[in-house]
């Protein structure tokens, strides 16, 4: 309980645009790996994490994990701050943090997080150099989404055809890409004949890609389609999300 009232207190000083309050909190005997990475997952902005991080300096006590490291990392890579990313990832490899380490799927999740392709194609050609075995499958999606996010199209297409050459087997998370490249570019038929032959692959649907398509056939006021995919849905015994409910709402 007084480690979940400690949490509660950073987390309510890193909104409150005074970072000088950390002060007393940077060195309360409660505090721990475990405390820093639930308040650095919850802060606010990169600036209010990296403010936190500063002051944990302060404490000769406290030692960074392999946890608050990747919370901070995730924190700066969704805020797209990847010169402060980028130095983290060099300090990591460094050995600044002791026993902390960050393999190439954590690096590549980074910073595609971040948009920078460049780097993630770069980081991914040297986890296949130096990968004995075949690279994992997440790697090649990872790669695809960024290149269709950016509209990259024949890019996209060519690191799935790596992926079928080489061995990989796509999963569900390989379609969702697919699904959502489709979606967005305007051709949601062709994102539907995608996702209703995935069960003849025995590939698991899941709720992202009902919750895409969903919101397409709203969109374009396809609600017949709405109707078949929510009765395939208690099919697959999977419930609308949020993101589902939202776009269900737009059709009253």
């Amino acid at each position: 309980l007084h480690r979940a009232k400690l949490i509660d207190s950073i987390r309510l000083r890193l909104r409150s645009n005074a970072p000088n309050s950390l002060a007393p909190l940077a060195n309360d005997r409660l505090l721990d790996s475990f405390v820093v990475t639930q308040a650095l997952r919850s802060a606010p902005s990169a600036d209010s994490a990296l403010s936190l991080v500063e002051f944990l300096e302060s404490n000769p006590r406290f030692d960074h994990t392999q946890n608050t490291v990747h919370a901070l990392a995730t924190v700066l890579a969704k805020s797209r701050r990847a010169a402060e990313l980028n130095s983290l990832i060099e300090a990591v490899h460094a050995g600044k943090f002791r026993n902390v380490r960050v393999s190439f799927m954590n690096v590549m999740q980074w910073q595609a997080a971040v948009g920078d392709v460049e780097a993630v194609v770069k980081t991914w050609d040297e986890y296949r150099v130096s990968s004995e075995k075949r690279v994992c499958v997440e790697s090649y999606n990872i790669v695809m989404r960024i290149f269709a996010q950016m509209g990259k199209d024949s890019e996209a297409v060519r690191v799935f055809s790596m992926m079928i050459e080489e061995g990989a087997i796509p999963n569900s998370r390989t379609y969702t890409v697919m699904i959502e490249h489709l979606v967005s570019s305007g051709k949601w038929k062709s994102a539907m004949e995608v996702f209703n032959v995935l069960p003849l692959m025995r590939v698991k649907r899941t709720l992202n890609q009902f919750s895409v398509l969903v919101d397409a056939c709203v969109g374009v006021e396809q609600f017949d389609e709405v109707e078949n995919l929510l009765k395939e849905m208690r099919v697959d015994g999977i419930l609308p999300g949020r993101a589902m409910r939202l776009s269900l709402q737009r059709i009253q």
